[in-house]
């Protein structure tokens, strides 16, 4: 959902603002990062919230 997408970029987004006030940071932590925003965000906040942005947006819900 674009929705999603949206919410994703946003957080990417600041990641990078928030890693700008260090002087020097590894590459890799910046890929990791990166990487965990996209990787847990579905799964995160289906099994917290009971759906992503996206799914709230159109009424879907995860149950049990």
């Amino acid at each position: 959902m674009m929705a999603d997408s949206f919410v994703c970029v946003i957080l990417v987004l600041l990641l990078s603002y928030s890693l700008s006030f260090f002087e020097s940071v590894p590459d890799e932590v910046r890929i990791i990062g990166y990487v965990c925003i996209f990787i847990l965000y579905d799964p995160l906040l289906t099994s917290l919230f009971g759906g992503t942005i996206g799914h709230m947006m159109l009424g879907l819900r995860v149950r049990r």
